[in-house]
């Protein structure tokens, strides 16, 4: 994704975040009158496909069965046990074991990394985070200013903003 394209998208999301509730319905309303135009200009085939076209399958029964076909035979192999069990369908969570690494309390000298008591090889003090002191990050980059306003509630839309936070990251989480 080019840089451009990754700005007109925060751009948009600033400006939805920024947009009242009044301006908000008002769109949705101009949307439902656009929608209603079309809708009542398609005939009955333009319809029946518009219909049809909501309803498409994730994966053809071609494709399931050759994928239930692959994981019968990845099952019958004799692979590795975990990647068995990841292969395995889940019928229930309550089926599923826990897994406990323990408390993330581990702080590392070298580094400052805190890491799961459960996540320390056993008998051994050294973990691989920064190979024993030899990696040095650089101190990260600061927050755009206007990013830092919804951040930090200095901003009139940063309730919204907050609510919305999750939307946010994942349209960018790729990016």
């Amino acid at each position: 994704m080019t840089f451009r394209v990754m700005a007109d998208r925060l751009r948009h999301q600033m400006y939805l975040v920024e947009e009242t509730e009044e301006e908000a319905e008002v769109h949705r309303e101009l949307n439902r009158e656009q929608t209603a135009t079309y809708r009542g200009a398609e005939n009955e085939e333009e319809t029946r496909e518009r219909v049809e076209q909501k309803f498409v399958p994730l994966e053809t029964e071609e494709e399931r069965t050759y994928h239930e076909a692959i994981l019968a035979e990845r099952n019958r192999t004799g692979l590795a046990r975990t990647h068995r069990l990841a292969c395995k369908t889940i019928v229930s969570e309550d089926d599923c074991p826990l897994h406990d690494c323990g408390a993330m309390d581990i702080v590392r000298e070298e580094c400052g990394a805190i890491h799961f008591k459960g996540e320390r090889p056993p008998g051994k003090k050294s973990m691989q985070c920064c190979r024993k002191g030899k990696v040095i990050l650089q101190p990260p980059k600061e927050c755009p200013q206007p990013l830092s306003k919804f951040l930090q509630n200095n901003h009139p839309k940063s309730k919204s903003f907050m609510a919305k936070i999750r939307t946010y990251n994942s349209a960018h989480a790729f990016a």
